[in-house]
């Protein structure tokens, strides 16, 4: 916990929580990888039995959860992250712990390597991608806010947009609406995910949140952004 903390209050001296520069959310990114690789050294120093967690999200993301058995499911990477994310939410809620930013991580991250593995890797180099200064996006410079600011921009001929929908939604026989459908939250999300980098209070209620968009909640019909996500677009 004292690691993490540490992690997230090192970002307060350099990047304001109000920053959308490129340049922030690369350093939010490379905070939550380093927190997240945390949560994961905790998990396997514990060594629990995560059975149940693998079973629950295997019904939540049915034929997409692995890789193995489907082209476009996920990731043993990812995989790892989602159980070890549900890990330990399960066991700050036994315990009462105030600050559940290290859970949260882990959903964040499942979400962002995605969005890259599918919106950035798959299109191959050069990227035909670009960054605010109109030239080739580079791997370190894809973020969360790459895909936000091109999902605001939707409707003003950007670039990075346009460039999603001709080489990663078309080829995979998806459609521009399912993709917006998919996005839908991903602001709400990067919010939340911003917050996390930075030494703001995470409660359960925004962990629970971030939580519900990335696997969903059946009880109250919210769907998984994830798991729509990885349905209409290829690796």
């Amino acid at each position: 916990r004292t690691a993490i903390d540490q992690l997230r209050s090192t970002i307060s001296t350099t990047v304001a929580p109000t920053d959308t520069s490129e340049e922030a959310e690369q350093t939010r990114s490379a905070v939550i990888t380093a927190i997240g690789q945390l949560v994961e050294s905790y998990m396997a120093f514990q060594k629990p039995d995560t059975r149940h967690i693998e079973d629950k999200l295997r019904f939540v993301f049915g034929p997409f959860w692995s890789d193995a058995t489907n082209k476009r499911g996920l990731p043993a990477e990812v995989q790892h992250m989602l159980v070890s994310g549900e890990y330990v939410y399960h066991e700050f809620d036994k315990i009462g712990i105030d600050d559940w930013a290290a859970t949260a991580v882990q959903y964040t991250r499942a979400i962002e390597h995605q969005l890259k593995q599918r919106l950035y890797l798959h299109l191959g180099k050069p990227s035909p991608l670009k960054n605010k200064q109109g030239h080739v996006l580079h791997d370190h410079e894809f973020t969360f806010g790459t895909v936000s600011t091109a999902f605001n921009k939707r409707y003003t001929g950007d670039h990075n947009w346009a460039t999603f929908v001709a080489q990663a939604v078309h080829p995979a026989g998806a459609k521009e609406s399912e993709l917006e459908a998919a996005l839908k939250q991903i602001d709400g999300l990067r919010v939340l995910r911003n917050s996390i980098a930075h030494p703001e209070h995470v409660d359960q209620a925004k962990a629970q949140q971030v939580r519900d968009i990335t696997i969903g909640e059946p009880d109250t019909s919210i769907p998984s952004m994830l798991r729509q996500l990885i349905e209409i677009l290829d690796t």
